[in-house]
């Protein structure tokens, strides 16, 4: 089974049906500042768009619990995709439905995972002052490793170019896409949206290795 394909940083009605065409399992509305950034109004009207059985993610950083729950009522998201580093009191999410994102710096973030094992786990790149849509990669073994502390989706610097590599590599839970399928910052490239499921779907995991 190829991973699951998650396209975030959606702005538009359009930038959803082709997300849901190409098969998506979620996609992803940013709800925090950056070029990809939905207002909580522009982010219902968009959710109520997405078709049953497709998951809607919103994505946040450092915006107190209070708004992210305001939000997740508001647009009817299913996931909360919030970046570790803002979880300073983890009982302050307690009953959201979190996705922990990870900006990955090398083999001690692994340590991290193994904290709170059993999770859905996002992984990203680190980039320092970025939290993450930078296009930036990370080694793909050590995605490969964290899948023994939870549900890896694996994202950062992912392209219709080099997804099935990384597939191949990492054998994650699901894929996160968003600056690789774009034609100018925070515009998606339709094509490149497709292309990227394409190649997802048609990459080769062998049993061994």
């Amino acid at each position: 089974m190829p991973p699951r394909i998650k396209f975030c940083g959606l702005q538009t009605p359009e930038d959803v049906a082709v997300a849901c065409a190409a098969g998506a399992w979620a996609v992803g509305f940013v709800l925090t500042e950056g070029p990809r950034r939905v207002s909580v109004s522009a982010c219902r009207e968009l959710a109520q768009t997405v078709p049953e059985g497709v998951t809607k993610v919103g994505v946040f950083t450092h915006e107190p619990p209070k708004e992210i729950r305001e939000a997740v009522d508001a647009c009817g998201l299913d996931l909360v995709q919030v970046h570790v580093e803002a979880l300073e009191d983890p009982q302050a999410y307690a009953g959201l439905p979190l996705v922990r994102a990870f900006r990955v710096r090398g083999p001690e973030t692994l340590r991290k995972l193994a904290a709170v094992r059993g999770e859905l786990f996002l992984l990203d790149a680190y980039v320092r002052g970025r939290p993450g849509g930078t296009g930036a990669s990370f080694d793909w073994t050590l995605a490969r490793r964290a899948a023994a502390y939870g549900r890896v989706i694996l994202a950062g610097g992912l392209t219709p170019e080099n997804v099935a590599e990384a597939v191949r590599t990492a054998r994650p839970w699901a894929v996160d896409v968003s600056s690789g399928v774009e034609r100018t910052r925070g515009v998606k490239d339709h094509d490149r949206m497709r292309a990227f499921a394409q190649a997802v779907r048609g990459a080769r995991i062998s049993e061994r290795g």
